[in-house]
């Protein structure tokens, strides 16, 4: 598991939050998102211009959520 977590989301590491932004509605229908989505779906902006995605699961189908501790 700890080698999938690296392989994943080890690029994360170090880097910087720039902002946070809601997916716009036509996003959201992109990724074939239901019109409940518009205005939950966020993206996390990093300063070097990586993005990302929380999604329900693996596949995508739908927004996540990120709980913080």
């Amino acid at each position: 598991m700890e080698n999938w977590l690296d392989r994943e989301f080890g690029h994360l590491v170090g880097k910087t939050i720039a902002e946070f932004r809601l997916l716009g509605k036509k996003e959201c229908e992109q990724l074939c998102w239901d019109e409940h989505t518009h205005g939950q779906a966020f993206y996390i902006i990093f300063t070097d211009g990586t993005v990302a995605l929380p999604s329900q699961d693996p596949e995508g189908n739908g927004p996540g959520f990120i709980f913080t501790l």
